[in-house]
């Protein structure tokens, strides 16, 4: 039979804080935090020429990807070697 194990509640606050400042909750804190994951800093602004930051990286990416995949087809013609049926006279193995 199976025995199932009481486990301890969870505390659901962090253990680990990146700063005193963090642990505090202070208002320097949240501040700084409201910069930080603000809309021109995660991209999502549009520049002056009307494209955002995370829209060209991902416009580059579709660019690598297609020229990926068009290079594919420029590969050297393949080359099959027969070996000789029969020895050629006056030949040396290794040389032409």
């Amino acid at each position: 039979m199976k025995k199932i194990f009481p486990h301890p509640e969870r505390d659901t606050s962090p253990t680990v804080w990146r700063s005193l400042d963090e642990r505090e909750n202070s208002a320097i804190f949240n501040e700084g935090l409201g910069r930080e994951f603000s809309d021109a800093a995660t991209g999502n602004e549009a520049g002056p020429s009307g494209l955002s930051r995370r829209d060209f990286v991902r416009l580059m990416g579709a660019a690598t990807a297609i020229t990926g995949v068009g290079l594919t087809g420029c590969r050297r013609p393949e080359a099959h070697l027969v070996p000789f049926a029969k020895s050629a006279e006056w030949t040396i193995p290794g040389k032409f």
